[in-house]
């Protein structure tokens, strides 16, 4: 139990309320001499008189009232605060920090928000969006309480559930002639491509620095596919679009290829042997397992991904 010592405060407020050194000891549960030399050894550290000694009657001296109210604040903005520390530790109030990378974060922060709240309104969900290797090392730095990442990294140390299998998908445009060469494979939400096939063809990647290059490297090296050019575009939404008007080919996860707003769309395949796919991560610390509102948050993720993410590309 938290106890912040207000004690001072607390015999001067109950001796003003009772005006009696014997009532007031009764209901503080000390003896009357200790009381009366508490007081005393207060008004002279203060260097005035708090009270008026009147027979057995304490009145309160000008400085003794303005204690008084002082005091009692400071009693009131203790009890609201171990109020606030006693929710904390319920889990009915509190924040979560969440580390979520930019192309997921304004449709899947606002949906999880607002599930959430609906079990935990007094719990804050506040969503950081960076780029993977900054929320990596905010993560590791412990600014964050959660992250949504595909990869672990040099954060095996911590917790970690799989949210999803996310495919990394092929997006052409629709102009395309081996849009026709695209097979359905059993279980597969998507026609899958050869990707030997697109070897003459220009390819649109993210940076050296993003992850989903490293998946694109991983999948052109694997399909003995060395691109005759590749056009480099930090923003995935803008590299979408590219294609769709014909300027190459490039590579998507399919969350971003759920959230993304098209004025004209690609058309995305699975590509790899067996069909690419790459988990999406929820990472946190094993204490975060302990806290009432984690389940719930990770369910809500969950949901919201499932309905908000996965259906938008059926």
């Amino acid at each position: 139990m938290i106890v912040l010592n207000l004690k001072e405060q607390e015999y001067i407020c109950e001796l003003a309320r009772c005006g009696s050194i014997t009532k007031a000891a009764a209901q503080l549960f000390i003896t009357q001499p200790a009381l009366s030399t508490f007081v005393r050894n207060v008004e002279k550290s203060l260097g005035v008189d708090l009270f008026i000694r009147d027979g057995k009657r304490m009145m309160l001296t000008y400085a003794g009232e303005l204690y008084v109210n002082n005091a009692e604040k400071m009693l009131k903005q203790r009890a609201a605060f171990l109020q606030e520390i006693d929710d904390i530790q319920r889990g009915i109030k509190g924040r979560f920090v969440i580390g979520i990378q930019r192309r997921r974060c304004p449709h899947l922060a606002v949906q999880t928000i607002l599930r959430f709240a609906r079990q935990y309104p007094g719990i804050e969900l506040m969503f950081k969006d960076n780029d993977h290797n900054i929320l990596q090392d905010m993560f590791l730095k412990g600014e964050l309480d959660l992250l949504l990442h595909n990869d672990i990294g040099e954060m095996g140390f911590a917790e970690s559930e799989i949210l999803m299998q996310e495919k990394i998908l092929l997006a052409i445009p629709y102009s395309d002639t081996l849009v026709r060469e695209g097979k359905w494979l059993p279980d597969n939400r998507y026609p899958w491509l050869d990707l030997k096939l697109l070897k003459d063809r220009n390819f649109i990647l993210p940076n050296r620095q993003q992850s989903l290059r490293n998946d694109a490297n991983r999948l052109l090296n694997d399909a003995r596919i060395s691109p005759n050019k590749i056009t480099e575009v930090s923003n995935i939404e803008t590299q979408l679009q590219m294609v769709a008007e014909g300027l190459g080919v490039s590579f998507t996860r399919e969350s971003y290829a759920a959230l993304f707003q098209y004025d004209k769309r690609p058309n995305f395949f699975s590509v790899g042997e067996p069909p690419a796919s790459k988990p999406l991560y929820i990472i946190y610390r094993k204490e975060m397992k302990t806290h009432p509102g984690f389940d719930v948050l990770v369910q809500c993720i969950k949901e919201n991904i499932e309905s908000s993410l996965i259906q938008r590309l059926q």
